[in-house]
């Protein structure tokens, strides 16, 4: 078997027959990354309510480090939220009982595709005046029409590994002009299209989109100084634009995106047996419509042993199953203390991180893969 699935990307395309645009309803800013596209969010939020002293955003406990990076640099101190029991979603009761007036803005993160109770937290930012920032860095809609934000600021991101994969850059998407007004400009708006920057970029695309299949993903996997989903934390410099090669290609590649083929309802007809007895489907549980996109198919297994077990045996037979972060943000490697006022007592998101498997659901996960996986599942569950 020489043949390793990639967690998740997409292939690059340079196709100009792009039909579908990239939400023309909302303003839109580009940044150099995902993290920097949160930072002008907070940096936004933080100039809205300028009067407030030591400004707090509420985050939750299970998250990518990159969102304590971007709460740093906007000089926001990041309140932590503990997960609801068995859920990617923050409980609510702790929210209310953090929420004051020095709170600036609630950080709702969509997950792999599964969006926050943005419907609960709306009323809640209002009443305090917060801004509502909806983290969509691991979830995009498939077409403008299916467009359900709800938050004052939406967060993208085009890095490696996204719904959208560009290799770099992020944005925000907003509708409110005052917002549009306050965010921040990058450092380097003079940033301009070069032949150079062109033909680097599309060397570096292709490079991307070879390894990116099974075989050579396989190959790359084996040598012995590559990591992949690796979780530490990384500060956070500045904030650049975003690089003009990326900014040429993102409506070619949010068309190629919305025709994508998912595995989602083979994955989720796979997993019905074992529902609420050996796992819990965070997808049936959070009932979210199938024809919408996932970055992976998360699950929670009820055992963690059993659960690294089951990672073990997927990639050994290359499947390209993760376990994701694995902790919470404060005992994520090299992540800055977190301030006082947030409890350092988080156990369902400790106990959401030990369980969770996440599933690949891209074309390359072929319906052969998930009879595989189904025998793996069964052997130990």
């Amino acid at each position: 078997m020489f043949r390793q699935i990639r967690p998740v990307g997409n292939k690059i395309t340079f196709s100009n027959k792009a039909t579908t645009s990239f939400f023309p309803d909302y303003h839109f800013a580009g940044y150099g990354s995902g993290t920097q596209a949160l930072a002008a969010a907070l940096l936004a939020a933080k100039a809205l309510k300028s009067s407030v002293q030591s400004p707090k955003a509420l985050l939750p406990a299970y998250a990518c480090p990159d969102l304590i990076s971007a709460c740093v640099f906007a000089g926001v101190q990041p309140v932590l939220i503990d997960l609801s029991p068995d859920s990617p979603w923050m409980d609510l009761n702790l929210i209310q009982t953090q929420l004051d007036e020095r709170v600036i803005a609630i950080v709702a993160v969509n997950f792999l595709g599964i969006p926050e109770r943005m419907e609960a937290l709306k009323p809640l930012a209002l009443k305090h005046s917060a801004v509502l920032i909806e983290d969509s860095a691991q979830s995009l809609p498939k077409s403008g029409s299916d467009a359900v934000f709800q938050g004052d600021i939406i967060i993208c991101s085009f890095g490696r590994g996204k719904p959208l994969s560009l290799l770099e850059g992020g944005g925000i998407l907003c509708k409110s002009e005052k917002i549009k007004l306050a965010l921040p400009p990058s450092d380097n708006q003079t940033d301009t299209q070069t032949t150079l920057s062109s033909l680097k970029y599309r060397f570096k695309a292709h490079i991307f989109n070879c390894l990116s299949r099974p075989f050579p993903f396989y190959l790359l996997n084996k040598l012995p100084f590559i990591h992949f989903g690796g979780t530490r934390y990384k500060k956070l410099e500045g904030l650049t634009t975003l690089p003009f090669p990326v900014k040429n290609i993102i409506h070619f590649n949010y068309h190629a995106f919305s025709k994508n083929v998912q595995r989602n309802q083979a994955i989720f007809d796979l997993l019905y047996p074992f529902h609420n007895k050996q796992l819990v489907d965070l997808i049936r549980k959070s009932s979210h419509p199938l024809h919408h996109f996932l970055l992976r198919y998360p699950l929670l297994i009820n055992d963690p042993a059993t659960r690294n077990d089951i990672l073990e045996a997927s990639n050994q037979a290359g499947l390209g199953l993760t376990a994701m972060y694995q902790t919470t943000l404060p005992n994520i490697e090299n992540i800055p203390d977190i301030p006082s006022d947030s409890s350092n007592e988080y156990p369902n998101a400790e106990h959401f991180a030990s369980r969770l498997l996440t599933i690949p659901t891209h074309s390359d996960m072929r319906i052969k893969d998930i009879k595989t996986l189904s025998s793996i599942l069964n052997k130990y569950l």
